[in-house]
């Protein structure tokens, strides 16, 4: 071996071993992981009370259980139950077996079936499924099909968006079949 070969492999391996060090000394970039969604705490038997600027009461929420997620600051609902209060006091119940609210209660989803009770003297009962709640504005909405019940109506359609506050009303959407018998006197 001639002695440029040997200086050659020297130099070689020199630049290879200085390149490993310095990997090896390098701080690598953490790997960012992407958070988990699993939840942060939980409560159980949660009443809530909402009340406008001058202490009235405008609506109550209440579940079996709520699940918070810090990574989107969401929450799992185990039976919620809403109540659009009006002057008179409740006016309509709205519960399911299951929902979920975005990060700062704005926006409610609640899935599966869906129950709206009207109550007082109208006592009217709308099924329904997966049906969008904003509970500050008593604002209810769904794509789903829609039954009402009443003591004398029958009513069937696809689709339902409205206000479950006083004077609030509810705009069936398409496909609007019903029956209505008049009362007995």
């Amino acid at each position: 071996m001639t002695r440029a070969s040997v200086v050659f492999v020297a130099l070689v391996a020199l630049a290879l071993l200085s390149n490993w060090v310095a990997d090896i000394l390098t701080p690598q970039p953490a790997i960012s992981r992407p958070e988990r969604h699993t939840p942060d705490f939980f409560l159980t038997s949660v009443q809530l009370r909402a009340m406008d600027e001058n202490g009235v009461l405008q609506h109550r929420m209440s579940a079996a259980r709520i699940v918070h997620y810090s990574d989107d600051d969401s929450s799992e609902l185990l039976e919620p139950r809403f109540y659009a209060i009006g002057d008179q006091g409740p006016l309509w119940e709205v519960r399911s077996d299951q929902g979920s609210s975005d990060a700062d209660g704005k926006v409610v989803m609640l899935r599966g079936a869906v129950t709206m009770t009207q109550l007082g003297a109208a006592n009217g009962v709308l099924q329904t499924r997966d049906l969008l709640l904003r509970p500050r504005e008593n604002y209810v909405e769904t794509a789903a099909r829609v039954t009402f019940q009443d003591g004398t109506s029958h009513i069937e359609a696809t689709g339902l968006r409205g206000n479950l506050g006083e004077g609030g009303s509810l705009q069936l959407l398409a496909k609007v079949r019903g029956v209505h018998a008049p009362a007995n006197h």
